[in-house]
């Protein structure tokens, strides 16, 4: 019964050394990572590119459109302008006379 007792406690320190080394070692790693933020942070001013450089590629996003599409969509107004037109001065009429 006593070496049962003995390997009880010797698991029990085993577990209790297990959790302090990982809490060390868990330390170790936020240290090391907070340095790695640290040392991402620091830029170095001389080696940064002119600001022309910079803002030139934040041109903004244009739609092209080209003239023949244009010409198509002033040509699609104007048709449902006369169309609308003609309904409107002839009426019904147009519409019996098809029928």
């Amino acid at each position: 019964m006593n070496v049962k007792i003995e390997e009880d406690q010797a698991n029990e320190l085993r577990s209790l050394f297990d959790e302090i080394t990982e809490e060390k070692h868990g330390r170790e790693k936020e240290v090391f990572s907070e340095e790695r933020r640290n040392e991402k942070r620091e830029i170095d001013i001389l080696e940064l590119p002119p600001r022309k450089e910079v803002h030139i590629s934040r041109g903004r996003a244009r739609l092209k459109i080209s003239r023949p599409f244009i010409r198509f969509i002033l040509v699609v107004i104007v048709l449902l302008a006369i169309i609308f037109g003609a309904y409107y001065y002839w009426g019904d009429e147009v519409f019996q006379l098809m029928s």
